[in-house]
């Protein structure tokens, strides 16, 4: 009979042991899935930004064609002028005066369209640059919020053993008690 005891004794003992065993795999697993999810969060986050950048540096290629555009419509008015220049010397006629003042307002429109645009490239650098700035501070807060996460994991690692330790002393007392007293 004491005999029988014991082994059913050992044998609730392999069972709760296979149930804690099958708990702790379950709650590995459960980790892992979260771990794998928070990289899949993080590879997320990471493409939205280069999508972003990529607009970013769309948007000044935009600005430097019309850049571009801007300095030959000005190549095409010097030409202009330059052919206006020899027409007034030929002709001195004040109709082709009148035209080349229009032209030369035209001109100086284009000048200030040309340093508005300018102004607005500048805007465009400084808003980048700002980005930028918060992109390496949000990246600071990650990486200070990942560590906090694993500090979390290890503490709770930490409790689970002591928790086992706790455990397992328990039943070794209990199981000298038991044997002692047969």
């Amino acid at each position: 009979s004491g005999e029988e005891d014991w082994n059913k004794k050992v044998e609730d003992e392999v069972v709760h042991q296979e149930k804690v065993n099958d708990w702790d795999r379950k709650v590995d697993q459960v980790e892992k899935e979260l771990e794998w999810e928070s990289k899949v969060e993080e590879a997320e986050v990471q493409v939205e930004k280069e999508l972003d950048w990529d607009r970013k540096v769309d948007q000044v290629e935009k600005e430097l064609a019309w850049e571009s555009k801007v300095e030959e419509a000005e190549v095409q008015v010097e030409k202009e002028l330059d052919w206006d220049r020899k027409v007034d010397q030929v002709e001195k006629e004040l109709a082709w005066e009148s035209k080349v003042e229009e032209a030369e307002v035209q001109v100086e429109k284009e000048l200030d369209w040309d340093r508005v645009w300018e102004s607005k490239v500048e805007e465009a650098e400084v808003q980048i640059e700002k980005e930028n700035e918060w992109d390496r501070k949000v990246d600071q807060v990650e990486k200070q919020l990942a560590w906090e996460l694993k500090v979390d994991e290890a503490e709770k690692q930490i409790e689970r053993e002591t928790d086992w330790d706790r455990r397992v002393d328990e039943a070794e007392k209990k199981l000298e008690q038991e044997v002692g007293s047969s």
